[in-house]
């Protein structure tokens, strides 16, 4: 969600890594996504399946790995999912008054609970209905910005971010990988339209048109909030937004620029936002569990659907189960809702990504080099073969930084709780592969397919889809 990104991820990465150039590193990361997308599309015409990162994988470098691919992706979108419940809490306590901005008030859980609850129902509804909710929410997010952005440009007050253009060596220092990571989760949530492909119609001929206008009204967005943003602010006032997350950096900028009651709208917007945010996260994440247990790769009853709906009922409702977990133990616990909840479920969910997307690269390139089926040069093998470096090198540079991560409030072991889950989901993927393998072989040779070797009456496909992606994997 734009105004999530631009009033909490990105003013935090200001305001924490001290990179007033931010821009260049959205502009960076943007280019590499697109180029990633070139290839990951193409796949996506030819396998439509609800876990299209682990089906196309599964497609490329084999099911054993595809396995393991779709325990880091479940575990990846539900850090995400679960982070946004500290930041909505925080957020909402902040706009009813219960705290100041950026601090953290005791009660977060039962404001995060209102959003958990209203969550779990709108993943139970079909997608079209939130679709559009969430469609008029990003409409007018953009507009809020683009008034601030406006506001900023025409006071004159701007000045050239520090380090300036072209790329100084403030992008290129130790722990630049920080910068890159928090680069990378702004844009979390692009690659959603494949997810949702067998729920859409005219899947093929439109998903070009949102992947890459996502990308790029986003690219476009980021780059110039962020530089707005760094240019109307001092390096050293800039900094001391650090302590609170960057919530009163885009709301004190929209206060002095177009008067106070455009930073309350600004406080709703932000709250309707990170709903927002929290919703798409739930559904993509309750239609990779959908996508697996069709394929029996976990158990088939959360696979169920709604009979009026078609949304995958049975995997939101785990999804709704899994986040009240999380909130009752997070809120037992003590946990910092923004430092221990946020943050770590943020960054760990965008090295989630980057491993994934690299991966996901890599198989593409196998996948094609065995049958390019009449796609360009571009787009078979130079688009994959480059995506899979730069996000290679990004996510060696995020693990080479994450003593870095110290700065935003994280624990030093950060790396074990980053790396640690992932390795785990991984082995525990890669293992469930190798005995449906060795016991269970139809599953096993309908993993990545849509369950379309092992057919069952819980999520029927048509016959035309059936046959089609028969025929890709082949």
């Amino acid at each position: 969600m734009p105004l999530v990104t631009i009033g909490v991820v990105i003013a935090a990465g200001l305001a924490l890594t001290g990179a007033t150039n931010f821009a260049l590193a959205i502009l960076i990361v943007g280019a590499t996504l697109a180029t990633f997308s070139v290839g990951h599309v193409a796949m996506g015409r030819r396998i439509t399946n609800a876990g299209s990162i682990y089906a196309h994988i599964a497609q490329g470098l084999g099911r054993i790995i595809g396995a393991a691919a779709a325990g880091v992706a479940v575990l990846t979108y539900g850090f995400l999912q679960f982070a946004l419940y500290g930041l909505f809490g925080v957020v909402a306590a902040d706009l009813l008054g219960v705290t100041g901005i950026g601090e953290v008030s005791g009660v977060w859980w039962l404001f995060a609970l209102c959003g958990w609850a209203l969550v779990g129902l709108l993943g139970t509804t079909r997608v079209d209905l939130s679709t559009y909710t969430l469609g008029c929410i990003i409409i007018g997010q953009v507009i809020f910005l683009l008034l601030v952005d406006g506001a900023l440009i025409a006071s004159g007050e701007l000045a050239a971010p520090q380090g300036g253009y072209p790329p100084s060596p403030d992008l290129l220092k130790p722990g630049i990988g920080v910068v890159l990571l928090i680069a990378v989760v702004a844009f979390a949530g692009f690659e959603t339209p494949l997810v949702f492909g067998e729920e859409s119609r005219n899947y093929k001929r439109t998903i070009n048109l949102s992947t890459f206008s996502t990308l790029g009204l986003l690219t476009g967005l980021y780059v110039l909030t962020s530089w707005t943003f760094s240019a109307a602010t001092h390096p050293a006032e800039l900094a001391g937004h650090g302590n609170t997350l960057g919530f009163d950096l885009m709301i004190s900028l929209a206060s002095s620029h177009l008067g106070t009651a455009a930073a309350g709208i600004g406080r709703v917007v932000l709250l309707v936002s990170v709903f927002a945010a929290m919703t798409s996260f739930h559904n993509t994440s309750a239609r990779y569990m959908f996508g697996l247990a069709r394929e029996g790769f976990i158990p088939r009853s959360l696979a169920r659907t709604g009979d009026r709906t078609g949304a995958p009922t049975a995997a939101s409702l785990f999804q709704t189960a899994a986040g009240l977990c999380v909130i009752i133990v997070a809120a037992s616990a003590g946990v910092d809702p923004i430092g221990g909840l946020f943050l770590v479920g943020l960054i760990a969910g965008g090295f989630g990504l980057v491993v994934l997307s690299a991966t996901t690269s890599i198989a593409t390139l196998c996948a094609f080099a065995r049958a390019r089926r009449g796609e360009s040069w571009w787009t078979a093998y130079a688009a994959p073969a480059v995506s899979a470096f730069a996000l290679g090198w990004i996510g060696l540079q995020a693990a080479g930084s994450f003593d870095e991560l110290a700065a935003l409030g994280l624990p030093q072991s950060v790396e074990r709780i980053l790396l640690g889950p992932f390795a785990f989901a991984a082995a525990l993927g890669g293992l469930r592969g190798l005995i449906l393998r060795h016991f269970q072989p139809a599953v096993y040779e309908g993993f990545g397919r849509g369950g379309l070797a092992v057919r069952s009456s819980v999520a029927p496909i048509p016959s035309s889809h059936v046959a089609e992606t028969d025929r890709a994997l082949r």
